[in-house]
């Protein structure tokens, strides 16, 4: 290929139409919208999930919610408020594959759980059944360990109180 017909495949490849996808602002703005999202739910927001593993239940599969967010969003000042304080206070990747509130309050847990997991994932599962994996695979590590060692003996780590 010589460089005229490398120049010419070039541009026609930055012709071709691109599919538009919203923004995170109308993603999480459609939601607002959708579940009528206040200020009872930035609160709740802001609650400490400290019992959050204690308030999931391992008994059930959550299937994820099919949401596919409008192109643009028009809100009210209220909307735009609680929109915006929800990006602030989340503010990390997985937010981007929310698709109903109670995935917004599981987004920063799972998050700090694995800070990792691929795109796939995260489009495809439903949050709280993505965390219960990564809590099970925790306690699972944690009792491997412990299956490792003979009775009576202390946990590395541990000051022997003795």
């Amino acid at each position: 290929m010589d460089l005229l017909q490398h120049l010419r495949s070039e541009r026609a490849e930055k012709r071709k139409k691109q599919r538009f996808a919203p923004t995170l602002f109308d993603r999480i703005n459609g939601l607002v919208k959708a579940y009528a999202l206040g200020e009872a739910f930035l609160r709740d927001l802001e609650a400490p999930a400290h019992s959050l593993e204690e308030d999931l239940r391992f008994d059930r599969v959550k299937p994820k919610a099919a949401y596919e967010p409008l192109l643009f969003s028009l809100s009210t000042q209220e909307e735009y408020r609680v929109t915006v304080a929800i990006i602030n206070r989340v503010a990390n990747p997985y937010l981007n594959f929310v698709s109903s509130p109670d995935e917004i309050l599981l987004c920063d847990p799972l998050f700090r759980e694995n800070p990792a997991l691929p795109p796939e994932r995260l489009a495809r599962f439903h949050f709280e059944v993505l965390f219960l994996a990564e809590v099970a695979k925790k306690q699972l590590h944690h009792l491997t360990g412990q299956l490792g060692r003979p009775p009576g003996t202390r946990t590395p780590g541990t000051a022997d109180n003795s």
